[in-house]
């Protein structure tokens, strides 16, 4: 997040904290998004003993990642509301910014979690599966701007970029925690 404050940081913009406001916005989205893969293992045991439930004629695999979607969706949508306020308390992030902030969580946190539950129902091995998901979540944090400078990337990668829901996430926490800013997204 230092690295991304600093590189995307011009000259004049310091004055309203800009550069402050913006590291603690990528933190924040980083933070949503990594926060994916400590939920594989987790998502992992919950698989096996799904498995093991259907030869006793359980729910359908497909009733089962819905199910475990939500449910790890909304254990992590505790910590993204409270990463929210404890920013807003921290930085003196405008109020106006929470409903923009939750939903751009919400969104990227629905999207990697879906993702991640299916990759990991539909492996058989742990390993494999975390480091996917680990490519999966850095992948979308390089090409949205998250981690290197959007301006900086070729652009192909900035068309690839508009495809990850971090992108989306991104450009909402920015566009409406910078009220008057227009953010080069």
């Amino acid at each position: 997040a230092l690295f991304c404050g600093i590189t995307f940081y011009m000259p004049g913009r310091d004055a309203q904290g800009y550069l402050h406001k913006y590291i603690c916005v990528h933190f924040y989205i980083s933070a949503v998004a990594l926060s994916k893969i400590t939920l594989m293992e987790t998502t992992y045991q919950y698989a096996k003993i799904h498995k093991a439930s259907q030869k006793d004629g359980g729910e359908s695999a497909i009733q089962f990642i819905w199910s475990l979607t939500v449910a790890q969706s909304l254990r992590a949508w505790l910590g993204i509301t409270v990463t929210v306020f404890l920013l807003i308390a921290l930085v003196d992030l405008p109020w106006r910014s929470v409903p923009y902030l939750l939903l751009s969580g919400f969104l990227l946190d629905a999207v990697m979690s879906g993702a991640i539950t299916t990759v990991a129902c539909v492996g058989t091995d742990s390993t494999p599966k975390s480091m996917l998901a680990a490519l999966l979540a850095l992948t979308n944090a390089i090409v949205s701007g998250a981690a290197l400078p959007w301006a900086d990337l070729h652009v192909t990668y900035r068309w690839l970029g508009l495809l990850t829901p971090m992108s989306y996430a991104r450009y909402l926490a920015l566009g409406n925690v910078f009220s008057g800013e227009e953010v080069d997204c």
